[in-house]
């Protein structure tokens, strides 16, 4: 009985490499499209969350990237000196300082999502809508499955699953 030759030319190729390139590719385009908007990626996270969330605190936005509080800090600082968020100078009570997009932040953070948009489009150009949407599902089942604590994440559209 002879065996059936795979018409998949990736199949044998290890889960870990094949992620492991195609994050590679996806975070330097993604970098450069930033670059040119003058954001690096944790603040393009962090703009994101505030989007869906507005009143993070820096030391929830360091949860929900699970990113250190400090390198968050320098981030939000960053975002504040540039106008693309407002954070009060003192509370009323506690020590956290709920963070918010201004208008100058909401349009540059449509901005980036229209460039990070572009290069996941490069990406998946191959893909039909429906193989895109399907691989988005395939590849969160796998993130699901084999990182713990992930349950608590949610995407960075701020939909629940």
């Amino acid at each position: 009985m002879s065996e059936k030759v795979s018409e998949n030319p990736w199949e044998r190729v290890p889960l870990g490499f094949l992620l492991g390139r195609a994050s590679v590719a996806t975070s330097a385009r993604v970098t450069d499209e930033l670059r040119a908007l003058d954001l690096g990626l944790l603040e393009y996270v962090c703009m994101t969350k505030l989007r869906n969330s507005p009143g993070l605190s820096n030391a929830e936005l360091a949860r929900e990237t699970r990113v250190t509080r400090q390198a968050v800090n320098v981030a939000l600082q960053r975002l504040q000196e540039a106008e693309m968020i407002s954070r009060p100078e003192t509370v009323s009570s506690g020590r956290a300082l709920p963070a918010r997009l201004t208008r100058k932040g909401s349009a540059l953070i449509r901005r980036a999502e229209e460039a990070v948009r572009s290069v996941e489009d490069q990406l998946l150009g191959a893909l039909s809508p429906a193989q895109r949407s399907e691989f988005k599902r395939v590849l969160g089942l796998c993130i699901e499955s084999g990182e713990v604590g992930v349950a608590e994440l949610e995407p960075l559209d701020g939909r629940r699953r």
